[in-house]
């Protein structure tokens, strides 16, 4: 299996938008709107040079207590918006490919913790992070709130990992 994971330029954008509206509910999926947001870093995640996901990353940014809110500045901090893996692919180790370099990326740049959520019933994802280390640091009651994004209602765990 040889998975790469790379930069995502302009032309990437259309194709991470199509992907998430594939992997997501539609309110948690990202708009090209929304990957064009200045703050993020979008990767491309590709088996043998096929796309077959995404990472997107916000240097010195923290959670919010809203889903729809503002990242608050938190030097040090890498936020891990989305890790996002086609459902064809789930379950293949792609996403301790990818949460391995997502843990090397963060030592590169210097940074000194990795924070992320995921809806409360997303027992896959929380157990992949827990895998590497990361801990729950909290619950946000309803982040995920039909009144901001539409979807369905509930709470967020926060995790995080100390580097």
């Amino acid at each position: 299996m040889n998975v790469s994971i790379v930069a995502a330029d302009a032309e990437h954008i259309a194709l991470l938008a199509k992907m998430d509206a594939l992997i997501y509910v539609k309110a948690d999926a990202f708009s090209e709107e929304d990957f064009k947001d200045p703050d993020f870093k979008n990767f491309l995640v590709r088996l043998d040079d096929e796309p077959v996901g995404s990472t997107v990353l916000a240097p010195n940014k923290g959670e919010t207590e809203s889903y729809d809110a503002l990242l608050p500045e938190v030097e040090g901090t890498l936020y891990i918006i989305s890790t996002a893996i086609l459902p064809q692919f789930q379950r293949q180790g792609i996403g301790s490919i990818v949460k391995a370099w997502q843990i090397a990326y963060a030592k590169r740049n210097g940074f000194k913790k990795i924070v992320t959520n995921a809806r409360v019933s997303n027992k896959g994802s929380i157990a992949l992070n827990k895998k590497f280390g990361f801990q729950m640091i909290r619950i946000i009651p309803e982040y995920y709130n039909p009144d901001y994004a539409g979807g369905p209602r509930e709470d967020t765990i926060v995790l995080q990992l100390d580097i």
